[in-house]
């Protein structure tokens, strides 16, 4: 469906903050791989997964990554970022954690391939993961960027 809202060069309606494309431009294959990969990092939470998946619950996510990164920041200092984060990650015991941000980062890396342009998939990562950080039942001050660039692709 084609909208006629534009934000920042993306076609975005301002009341749902939702990205409309045209369908015939983006592949369904991709996109249905992307979901599945998407739901499979979300059953990684402890739960039940069907409500989990209905309910599109972040929290046990959310908290695992954010503590995770309070861990990094405390031993990073003033030179924490999401690249370091990254690494730090790939090098900690926090399994846990690693595996979430790699299973985001599977995500994205096929939503790429999607047909999304990179200003659509941008938007697309950067909501997604303010929406899980805001999920968490503490902040740990971690920004959207932060994650954004820990599961970069």
């Amino acid at each position: 469906m084609v909208s006629d809202y534009t934000a920042n060069a993306i076609n975005v309606n301002p009341d749902t903050g939702n990205i409309r494309v045209k369908q015939a431009r983006i592949s369904t294959k991709v996109t249905d791989q992307a979901l599945q990969e998407y739901q499979n990092v979300l059953v990684r939470q402890p739960g039940d997964a069907t409500t989990i998946l209905e309910q599109n619950q972040t929290t046990a996510m959310s908290d695992s990554i954010q503590q995770a990164w309070t861990s990094y920041r405390d031993s990073a200092g003033s030179d924490a970022t999401g690249d370091g984060f990254r690494t730090w990650l790939d090098s900690s015991g926090n399994t846990q954690a690693r595996e979430f941000v790699n299973g985001l980062r599977t995500v994205y890396t096929t939503l790429k391939a999607s047909g999304l342009n990179g200003q659509e998939l941008n938007h697309a990562r950067n909501t997604a993961m303010g929406r899980i950080l805001k999920s968490g039942t503490s902040q740990s001050g971690m920004s959207t960027a932060d994650l954004s660039a820990a599961t970069g692709s």
